[in-house]
């Protein structure tokens, strides 16, 4: 068996004089093969970059944690919650209660029989007093 060290450059050399190889399209689902390993590189760093966040995060875990907690133990303004509650459901108690009785009103208005008084232009007014 014979050994062959070669440099990256003879490579370069023996493939230019090679003819072209081109394979198939299908091979890739239809991208390039550099455009196959371009996503797939791409997909590598991402990943690279998410490991490296979630080291730092687990770090940070407990931290955020203990801002929770003080945060809601002294600083969250509980009374302006239930003030702000409480006018949220007035507010939109009484734009409820507007709104069925505007759709009541409308639904009675469409639905009212027509006027049982006849057209009473051109004549006289009757005299409903006794004589």
């Amino acid at each position: 068996m014979r050994l062959w060290i070669v440099s990256f450059k003879t490579i370069v050399q023996l493939a230019s004089n090679s003819p072209r190889i081109k394979p198939r399209m299908d091979s890739f689902q239809g991208k390039s093969p550099e455009r196959k390993a371009s996503d797939a590189l791409r997909n590598f760093f991402t990943f690279v970059a998410v490991k490296i966040i979630l080291a730092q995060l687990s770090g940070s875990a407990l931290r955020v944690m203990e801002v929770r907690a003080a945060y809601c133990n002294e600083d969250f303004e509980f009374d302006q919650l239930e003030r702000l509650s409480k006018k949220g459901i007035k507010d939109s108690n009484i734009e409820l209660m507007r709104n069925s009785a505007t759709a009541s009103l409308s639904a009675s208005l469409d639905t009212a029989p027509p006027d049982s008084v006849a057209d009473t232009e051109g004549t006289e007014p009757t005299d409903s007093s006794p004589q």
